[in-house]
Parts: C-alpha cells; structure tokens; sequence
C-alpha cells in the first residue's frame, strides 16, 4: 500500500465526474464509507479495485452479508479455484482476522445469513461467461488477469450492461 499522489490524484478526479457516471458512484463510494484510494496513505492496492466496482454495480453495501455476495460475484470472476474468494470472506468475518484497513464484525455463520440466494454463485459465474478474458481495471488500464495493459476487446456497453442486470 505505497503512495503515489499522481495515482491518487487521478481517482480523486472521479468525483468531478457527473453524478451518474461509474466514476462518480466509485469516487462516493470510497469517500462515504472512508476508504483511501490506491496511491493515498492506506489506500487499497489498485490491482484489488474491482472488488470495489463490484460493490458499485451490484449495489451491495458492505455488511458482512452483502461482502458474503460480492464474494460470490468475485468467485465467478475466477477461472480456478473461485470457492476460496468465498472462503476467505467466510473466514474473516467468521474468525475475526481481519484482513481489510476498516473495522469488521465477527460473524458466526456468515453464510447462513438471510438474502444469500442459492443462485448467486450461478449468477457470477455468467458474469465471467459474458465478460472478455482480458479486461482492463482501474485507472492504470491494467488487466485484471494478465496485467497487460491492453484494452479488453469483443464487448459492448449493451454486453456489460445486461450482464450486471
């Protein structure tokens, strides 16, 4: 978690993005729940981002059910191995190891949590079914995968947008 001012400053930008444009909603939810981007003192690591968007595109907050869902959508994002994101979510807030910079709640039985549908595992794994192999992330335009910085290519806007539905 180094600092790198040009970075941050680059992520502060979003918040003068127009209200309701993805940069915005991701500049909001970073400043309303207190969390410091990637370049700022603490901030998040930039390659660990789309955990983050997906809070925003799924409209998930962040209690420890709703983390228990994102969880799920990062483990479709997987190709191998994609329990053990869910794993470590179950862990941490089942344990009280806490692996984030922001306090977290021990819960026991986190996955038998009301509004954890069977489904959503499903529902993940067609959001990496429908999404190019190598996709950009964060401001860098690292993929998320390979960290090339090639441009993802093959998707439309429509493409996403029914994905995230």
């Amino acid at each position: 978690m180094r600092e790198d001012p040009e970075l941050a400053r680059r992520y502060i930008a979003l918040g003068d993005l127009a209200p309701d444009t993805l940069g915005h909603a991701f500049f909001k939810h970073y400043r309303d729940h207190g969390f410091a981007f990637p370049g700022e003192k603490l901030g998040f690591p930039e390659g660990g981002i789309y955990h983050d968007f997906t809070h925003v595109l799924a409209g998930y907050g962040t209690t420890p059910a709703e983390e228990m869902k994102v969880a799920a959508f990062q483990a479709g994002y997987r190709k191998v191995n994609p329990f053990y994101v869910m794993l470590l979510t179950v862990f941490s807030f089942g344990t009280g190891v806490n692996v984030t910079p922001v306090p977290q709640p021990v819960v026991s039985g986190v996955l038998a949590e009301p509004g954890l549908p069977p489904g959503l595992l499903m529902r993940s794994s067609a959001v990496r079914a429908a999404t190019p192999t190598c996709r950009p992330i964060g401001i860098s335009g690292r993929c998320c995968h390979c960290r090339s910085t090639r441009r993802a290519g093959g998707s439309t806007s429509a493409e996403w947008e029914a994905v995230w539905r």
